[in-house]
């Protein structure tokens, strides 16, 4: 594979637009990197948040904590009201262990357990190779949707987040100029959350 001669053009207009975001409207990342997500499952939207940009679904709709989510087992026998839902998506062995353990963003990103039918979390069946998505999950709605209830969370789907901004703005940035404070600043803000 080789790169077309003018891949620095398009660098410089990542540059340009993510730089002209952070001067015209800076924000702080929050420095609890799950509540971003609990936010979202709570439909709670903080005045210039971390997320810029998501899918809306409506109650009733979207996949979002159903199946891209920690597991949640449901139906006629649980004796909670937040319904059931799977992980049909799950995180390879290798991305897990590519965190270091003292990095709390794993353990928000990577759940290794679900929520059974008696509302106890317990680990996940199938090991390691079913770790579930564990930014998002029903269980974490305020109020349950019912029993019997699937699907349709309505919790959006984050396509842009103001960390994707500033780690864009490093990549332009050290691919244009090289290793300037600039970039390592953006990249630091980012890193340095817990």
């Amino acid at each position: 594979m080789q790169r077309a001669s003018d891949y620095k053009d398009y660098y410089q207009i990542a540059k340009t637009y993510t730089q002209k975001l952070m001067n015209l409207k800076d924000r702080e990342l929050p420095s609890d990197y799950r509540q971003v997500f609990l936010n979202q499952s709570k439909f709670i939207s903080p005045v210039n948040a971390d997320v810029l940009f998501e899918v809306p679904f409506a109650l009733g709709n979207g996949d979002v904590g159903w199946n891209i989510g920690i597991t949640v087992q449901g139906g006629a026998t649980a004796t909670h009201d937040y319904g059931s839902g799977n992980n049909y998506m799950s995180i390879p062995p290798s991305y897990y262990y590519s965190f270091d353990t003292a990095d709390v963003r794993r353990d928000v990103t990577c759940a290794y357990y679900q929520v059974n039918t008696s509302y106890v979390e317990e680990f996940v069946s199938g090991g390691i190779s079913n770790i579930a998505q564990g930014k998002w999950s029903r269980y974490f709605l305020e109020k349950g949707q019912g029993a019997s209830s699937a699907k349709g969370t309505g919790i959006n789907w984050p396509m842009l987040r103001y960390a994707d901004v500033l780690l864009m703005f490093a990549e332009a940035e050290n691919e244009i100029k090289g290793q300037t404070t600039a970039a390592q600043e953006a990249f630091k803000r980012v890193r340095q959350r817990f």
